[in-house]
């Protein structure tokens, strides 16, 4: 019994004294939000968000594109080079693929591009790892408000 209530008093000291070590962590203008965006110290605000697409380099947001047929997993991150028209997008490849992007159709409402993972005809051995390339596609006009639709299709040559 004097054993199970030294027990007791034991665990109660080392869980009622337990403090937050904010040390390890680094103060927010030095954090990174997901995508390796900086994070404002809002205080200072030294580090502004991604411009608009069509003014300064700056990623697409997430409400401007789509990936209607795109296999699970796959990247939907879309970045507009500062003139607008030079869309830098992140594809998929593995093994002995290799990943392309194709310029389908351009209107006023959107962009569409076809992804494109081509691997050989041939049979050979390859590796079982998957990239992540960026691939590019130049518009007739600067982004602007439009959306990307992206599509997907895998090719053997």
């Amino acid at each position: 019994m004097l054993v199970t209530a030294f027990a007791v008093v034991l665990v109660g000291t080392a869980c009622g004294n337990q403090e937050t070590d904010t040390a390890q962590q680094p103060p927010t203008s030095e954090q990174q939000a997901p995508g390796g965006q900086p994070v404002a110290d809002e205080s200072s605000g030294e580090t502004a968000p991604p411009a608009p697409p069509g003014t300064e380099d700056g990623n697409v947001p997430d409400k401007q594109i789509s990936g209607p047929d795109l296999p699970e997993g796959f990247p939907q991150e879309v970045s507009a080079k500062r003139d607008g028209r030079t869309l830098e997008i992140v594809a998929q490849e593995g093994g002995c693929g290799q990943a392309g992007a194709e310029l389908v159709e351009q209107t006023p409402e959107k962009v569409v591009v076809n992804l494109v993972e081509t691997e050989p005809q041939d049979a050979q051995a390859c590796t079982m790892d998957i990239r992540y390339p960026t691939v590019t596609v130049q518009l007739e006009r600067p982004l602007g408000e439009r959306t990307v639709e992206l599509h997907y299709e895998h090719r053997k040559e």
